[in-house]
C-alpha cells in the first residue's frame, strides 16, 4: 500500500491509502483504497474503504486496448494524481515524508507568483432545501445573478503588467486567449488582483455551446487559437472578485457587496471596452431585481441554464478559497436551476455484443447491479426510435437490484436541467443532468415521442 497525506484539509489532518490486491502470482487486477483522519497522538483512525476492478479496456488487436492489470495501474496512477491536486503528499507507511519535509504549502494566496496547483475556489452548493430559499426571500435577504452555462477562467494581475489565466484545475492557459489579457491591461486592472470569469460562447446558454467552450479550453494553446479564429472568439462574464490590490475582499464584504462591487465598477466599464477583432468580450455580473417566481418563469422563457442565488448579509470567509485542491461550498451560495421532465423508452442490455450494447453495469459498490440505463424517444415524423443518452443518477440500491433482471424496454420519466436538439455527433438530443424519477407501466412506446427531436 502507499500513503498520502493531507495536511491543510477543512478536517485536520487525513489520510488515503491505494494498493492492488492480487492472488500470488497472478496480475493485480483488483485496486483497494482506504481513507480516514490522523489522530492527534499520530494513530489512523479509518473512515471507509473501497475495492474496485476496472477490468479490460477496448478492443483487443487495437493500440486503445489495455488488459485488466494495464487498466488498474492505469487508473490507479489516476487516482494519484487527483489526489496529489487536492493537497495529499506521499508519505512511508509510519507517517514520515519519503523525502525530505512536506512542502511548504501556502497559507495564503500569492500576489505574483503562479498560483499553486492545490488552490481551489469555492463553488455554490448544487442544491438547497426550497423552504431556505423561501424564506430569504420572504426576509428580503435573497439576491439572485444570472448564472452562465461555460467554464471558469481565473486571472491574476501581477505587477509589472504580468497578467496569468488558469482553469479552475489551476492549469495555465494565458496563451489560449490574449485578447482577454489585453483588455485587462487596457482596463488597467490593478495589480494584486485576481477576477473569476465564466468563459462563455453564444448566449451561454445551451449545451451545445458550452461542448464548444469545453473544446477550446481543453485544446493545446495553438488549435484552441485557431477554433476561435475560424468560429468565435470566446466571451467573459465576471462573477466574482476574491481578491483586489492585495485585500481578499470576500473575507471582508458580505454578498451583496461583492455582487454590487462587481455592476458598479465594471459594468460600464465592459460595456464600452471592444477588442479590435472580437467585438466586445467582457460582461459584468447581472443581477435580478424581481420575486423567485419571477427569476424562475424568466429563466424558462430565455432559456437561460439558472441563476446563482446569494443570502445577502452573509460573508465567505475563510470558504472563499482553499489549499486542498477541492471547492468549498459555503452555505450563503447556491445554484437555481429550472428543472425539466419528460418520457423516454429505456433499454439494458449491458452483455449484448457491438451497437447492441445498451446500458451498462454498476462499479464499486454498485458491481453486479445496474449502472445506467439507455434512453430512446420516437421521432413523431420517421417513426425512428432515437437514442438519447444514459441515465445513471436517481436510482435507490433497491432499484438498481430490481431492474437489473427488469423487463425491457419499459417507460420511464426521467428530470433533467436542459437539453440539447442538435444532430450533430454523438450529442444528439442528449440531456443535461438527467436523473431517473420513476418507471410508467402503463405506457406504450408510441408514446414516447418529442416533437422537437431530429433524426440524425
Amino acid at each position: 500500500m502507499r500513503e498520502f497525506r493531507q495536511t491543510k484539509g477543512r478536517t485536520g489532518l487525513r489520510y488515503w491509502q491505494i494498493g492492488f490486491e492480487a492472488p500470488p502470482g497472478k496480475p493485480p487486477e483488483v485496486i483497494v483504497t482506504a481513507w480516514g483522519a490522523v489522530t492527534k497522538e499520530g494513530k489512523r483512525k479509518q473512515h471507509g474503504t473501497t475495492k474496485d476492478r476496472p477490468g479490460p479496456k477496448g478492443k483487443k488487436g487495437t493500440k486503445s486496448h489495455m488488459t485488466a492489470s494495464e487498466n488498474a495501474c492505469f487508473n490507479m496512477d489516476r487516482l494519484i494524481r487527483k489526489k496529489m491536486e487536492e493537497g495529499y503528499q506521499e508519505v512511508g507507511l509510519d507517517g514520515r515524508p519519503l523525502v525530505g519535509g512536506p512542502a511548504d504549502e501556502a497559507a495564503v494566496i500569492p500576489f505574483d507568483d503562479i498560483l499553486p496547483k492545490n488552490l481551489c475556489f469555492s463553488k455554490p452548493r448544487n442544491t438547497v432545501p426550497e423552504k431556505f430559499v423561501q424564506t430569504l426571500e420572504d426576509k428580503g435577504n435573497l439576491l439572485l445573478t444570472r448564472k452562465m452555462n461555460g467554464m471558469m477562467v481565473i486571472a491574476q494581475i501581477c505587477g509589472g503588467a504580468t497578467i496569468r489565466l488558469y482553469t479552475r484545475r489551476m492549469d495555465q492557459i494565458t496563451d489560449h486567449f490574449p485578447h482577454l489579457t489585453l483588455a485587462l491591461l487596457n482596463l488597467n486592472i490593478p495589480p494584486e488582483t485576481i477576477l473569476l470569469f465564466e468563459a462563455f460562447l453564444g448566449d451561454g446558454n445551451t449545451k451545445r455551446d458550452l461542448l464548444r467552450v469545453q473544446s477550446v479550453m481543453r485544446s493545446k494553446s495553438d488549435r484552441a487559437l485557431r477554433v476561435q479564429e475560424d468560429d468565435e472568439w470566446m466571451k467573459f462574464y465576471l462573477f466574482r472578485i476574491p481578491m483586489w490590490k492585495g485585500q481578499l475582499l470576500e473575507k471582508i464584504n458580505n454578498c451583496e457587496q461583492q455582487c454590487h462591487l462587481i455592476e458598479n465598477t465594471f459594468a460600464d466599464k465592459f460595456m464600452d471596452y471592444e477588442d479590435a477583432t472580437a467585438g466586445r468580450i467582457l460582461y459584468a455580473l447581472e443581477n435580478f431585481e424581481g420575486t423567485l417566481e419571477e427569476a424562475d418563469a424568466e429563466a424558462l422563457e430565455l432559456g437561460y441554464e439558472g441563476w446563482v442565488g446569494y443570502q445577502r448579509d452573509a460573508v465567505m470567509g475563510d470558504y472563499s478559497f482553499s489549499f486542498h485542491g477541492k471547492p468549498d461550498r459555503p452555505g450563503c451560495c447556491f445554484k437555481r436551476k429550472p428543472e425539466y421532465e419528460d418520457d423516454f423508452l429505456a433499454f439494458f442490455k449491458p452483455d449484448a455484443e457491438g451497437d447492441f450494447k445498451q446500458g451498462s453495469w454498476g462499479t464499486g459498490k454498485n458491481t453486479g447491479k445496474l449502472g445506467t440505463m439507455s434512453l430512446y424517444q420516437m421521432d413523431p415524423e420517421t417513426g425512428e426510435v432515437i437514442y438519447i443518452c444514459e441515465v445513471g443518477s436517481g436510482f435507490t440500491d433497491k432499484q438498481r437490484e430490481e431492474l437489473r433482471d427488469a423487463k425491457y424496454p419499459m417507460v420511464v420519466t426521467v428530470k433533467y436541467t436542459s437539453r440539447s436538439y442538435t444532430s450533430e455527433g454523438d450529442d444528439t438530443n442528449a440531456l443535461e443532468f438527467p436523473r431517473f424519477d420513476q418507471i410508467h407501466p402503463d405506457k406504450t412506446e408510441d408514446e414516447v415521442y418529442n416533437p422537437k427531436i431530429q433524426s440524425a
